[in-house]
């Protein structure tokens, strides 16, 4: 799955949970989550669980999560003081993503 941000950003924070997870906790723990260590390298795209410069797991040495087909899941981008999230799914049939749906 890929992710575009239509400009480059030096990314500080990313994070991908489960919307069913976050529903019933707040704190649920992330399929995905990386931390910027320092000066991150500005993206344009990525794809998840790709390594990217500049930042590290925020939990050291741990590997994201397989995402399962027909879950909805949420990611949060963070770039230095600018926020964005969204919400994506992946096709149980083709393990593609669908289409995502914005989240406000």
């Amino acid at each position: 799955i890929n992710f575009t941000l239509g400009d480059p950003y030096r990314l500080t924070s990313l994070k991908v949970v489960s919307v069913t997870a976050l529903e019933s906790n707040k704190y649920a723990l992330p399929a995905w989550e990386l931390k910027s260590d320092s000066n991150s390298a500005p993206v344009k795209m990525f794809s998840y669980g790709e390594r990217i410069r500049g930042m590290k797991p925020a939990i050291e040495n741990t590997r994201p999560e397989p995402l399962e087909p027909g879950l909805t899941y949420r990611i949060f981008v963070e770039a230095g003081p600018l926020k964005a999230q969204h919400d994506f799914s992946v096709d149980a049939n083709s393990g593609r993503p669908n289409r995502a749906r914005s989240a406000n």
